[in-house]
């Protein structure tokens, strides 16, 4: 039977680990100098190595020829052992499996027996955050005083669910997801050893599938070339096999909807195939692909808010098809209702208010108050609602934007986003996203934008940073449970309240846009 590629080609010594360079050097070094803990914690993202250097270590600790080699020599009589796995000496516990205080128990009471062959006993505990809260307790005293001759290795990839009393008894060293050139490295290194070769666009494909998993792109790697003779792999062949999307179909998929065109859409989304079993990994491939463009847009200084509203949609719907067995229609359904709303004015992003009636409490009588079409916010068409004590300046704003001082490409394209309005004598930055405004709210910013602001108005007293595209309008939400928002708008005379559906009000992913910035 044959083996799977990322056991087959598994780092058998510390020169074939790549992507750790930092852990080896330092383990290395400590085996070199006698200084080896009496116990590891190998923590990090899945498939990063460290189950294979844990077991590099197992042996490294117990080579006859260490010193001479500075590395293991995976010929001694003790390497041979551990590799044949014919020594009791090396001992791996998974403990998805063995998480109870039994087998602690019984672990501790097998820690006072001499090595019988090796030098030292090595204990390597896979998946560690799942041993239970007694299983630790019964640990503790152990791990903190084991005798001479043992060694322990703990490998998780949620160290934050270890306790701390376990955190404090323990080396602890942090794995790091592979870089694109470490990866490539590795998987030409495999082709070549099973006579194959591949286009350099693959490289591109399976990294990104991987998401940066030593492991997951080798299992990858490992299903593209057990289907096909082919002595080449090729992009088309990687995309079909692997059932993710070329780069032109996501490219269509984003055009439509950028350009909100509702035909065009459903008509690109039922040509893609194996979509069925796909959306996730259409949504994903679809929101990288955002991604890069919101961040070439950003640098560039050009406006990003059709983006970011894509961006909001796409992190919406990925929520909520999990709980569909037909996400195709959850995604028509959602995309065609994005489309027709935004085609509408809108409410803190995609409604504006129709023609509505208030209530409003006098001190003496209750009186119906109409507000027609009260804009929020204002379009590249549109200019936004103000009121006599609010002045909009937007040849103010592109003064700001293009000032001399004004390097940072983000910043610009900000300002030239955002409603810049005169109130009071004072000059009021409103943004409709809360990234945004955070941004322009970091002292170093806003002390720039203060000494720019000074220098072209004198008669300004202050700036502020807001969200939102109107000073008039104040969204408040009274009950994260309630299905509707009390949206209250300031007018000369009295506060007038409505409610409005929480769907129509498209939801904040500012922290995520934030991140992927």
């Amino acid at each position: 039977m044959n083996q799977v590629l990322y056991r087959k080609y598994r780092s058998r010594s510390f020169d074939e680990v790549i992507g750790q360079e930092t852990v080896v050097s330092i383990l290395r070094e400590s085996i070199l100098k006698g200084s080896v803990s009496h116990a590891y914690l190998f923590c990090g993202p899945r498939g990063t190595g460290k189950t294979s250097i844990a077991r590099i270590l197992s042996r490294a600790v117990n080579c006859e020829n260490f010193e001479k080699k500075n590395d293991v020599c995976n010929e001694c009589r003790n390497c041979l052992s551990i590799i044949n796995e014919e020594t009791l000496d090396i001992i791996e516990m998974d403990a998805a499996s063995n998480r109870g205080i039994e087998e602690i128990r019984n672990l501790k009471d097998s820690i006072n027996y001499l090595p019988t062959t090796l030098k030292k006993k090595v204990y390597i505990i896979d998946e560690a955050h799942m041993l239970t809260k007694e299983a630790f307790n019964a640990l503790l005293k152990t791990l903190e005083e084991p005798p001479a001759h043992v060694v322990f290795i703990l490998a998780t990839t949620e160290a934050h669910k270890l306790p701390i009393t376990i955190l404090s008894r323990v080396q602890r060293y942090d794995f790091r997801l592979a870089t694109k050139d470490e990866m490539v490295k590795k998987l030409k290194f495999i082709l070549k050893e099973e006579g194959k070769k591949a286009k350099d666009d693959v490289w591109d494909v399976i990294y990104a599938k991987s998401g940066g998993s030593f492991r997951d792109a080798e299992s990858l790697l490992g299903k593209v070339i057990s289907n096909t003779e082919s002595k080449e792999l090729d992009k088309e062949y990687i995309y079909k096999v692997l059932g993710i999307y070329s780069d032109d179909e996501v490219e269509s998929f984003i055009n439509a909807l950028l350009q909100r065109d509702s035909k065009g859409f459903l008509k690109h989304l039922n040509s893609l195939k194996n979509l069925s079993g796909n959306i996730n990994t259409l949504i994903d491939q679809v929101l990288q692909s955002l991604k890069e463009k919101l961040v070439e847009q950003t640098e560039k200084g050009e406006p990003i808010n059709k983006i970011t509203e894509i961006v909001n949609l796409l992190i919406k719907i990925k929520r909520d098809i999990k709980d569909f067995d037909d996400k195709k229609m959850v995604l028509e359904l959602e995309v065609l209702s994005f489309f027709n709303n935004s085609s509408k004015p809108a409410l803190n992003n995609a409604k504006s208010i129709d023609s509505k009636s208030f209530k409003s409490e006098n001190k003496d009588e209750k009186k119906n108050v109409t507000v027609a079409q009260e804009r929020i916010i204002s379009t590249e068409d549109e200019e936004p609602a103000i009121s006599s004590s609010v002045s909009t300046d937007a040849s103010l704003a592109e003064k700001i934007a293009y000032h001399s001082l004004i390097t940072l490409p983000r910043l610009k394209a900000i300002i030239l986003n955002s409603d810049v309005q005169i109130e009071n004598g004072a000059l009021v930055f409103y943004n409709q996203y809360k990234f945004n405004v955070n941004f322009l709210k970091k002292s170093e910013i806003s002390q720039l934008l203060n000494q720019i602001v000074k220098e072209i108005d004198s008669s300004l007293t202050s700036i502020d940073f807001r969200v939102g595209g109107n000073s008039n309008l104040d969204v408040k939400i009274s009950d994260d449970q309630s299905e509707t928002f009390e949206v209250q708008v300031s007018s000369s005379s009295d506060n007038e309240i409505s409610s409005v559906n929480k769907s129509d009000v498209l939801e904040d992913n500012s922290e995520i846009i934030e991140n992927l910035l």
